[in-house]
């Protein structure tokens, strides 16, 4: 007689996948787990109290419930050994269409190009605090608000 054990229809099974396609309008995905079979996932329940839709190539911890996949937790994309990390206490993520966008304290990691406001030096923005940030197309470079009067600074402290 040959001893086996067999999974209840209920138990939960959590593994790791790459998110690969994401069907919006039905709510569902397909990740990549180790296997590199596709996974089909469910995602329209609440990770945690938020209705979340995963960006393609992020990396999710997901959990099969009842007979389906449901996402379960966002693997930070700055993990080096791509393993389940807890989010820190104050840490906001915002997906974008190319991934995600981490803020913590005083730190931004962002998974794609970062875009600041541009201007031309006509219309730069007055009011604003010191260290504000702009792209002058009339000058072609970025420049900071110095803090006084209507100074703006290049990238070495010159005046422009």
């Amino acid at each position: 007689m040959t001893d086996f054990t067999r999974t209840p229809p209920h138990a939960v099974k959590t593994q790791q996948v790459s998110i690969n396609s994401v069907d919006v309008v039905n709510h569902a995905a397909f990740g990549i787990g180790n296997s590199g079979t596709p996974v089909p996932i469910n995602t329209s329940y609440y990770v945690g109290a938020v209705q979340v839709t995963p960006t393609v190539g992020d990396q999710w911890l997901i959990q099969k419930i009842n007979g389906e996949y449901r996402l379960l937790q966002r693997i930070p994309f700055n993990d080096p050994n791509q393993a389940a990390v807890i989010p820190t206490q104050g840490q906001h993520v915002v997906g974008s269409g190319q991934g995600p966008v981490e803020l913590q304290g005083t730190q931004i990691n962002a998974n794609a190009p970062l875009a600041i406001q541009t201007v031309t030096t006509a219309t730069r923005p007055t009011g604003v605090p010191a260290g504000t940030h702009v792209f002058d197309t009339t000058i072609g470079k970025p420049i900071w608000y110095s803090g006084s009067g209507a100074t703006w600074v290049d990238g070495v402290g010159t005046s422009v």
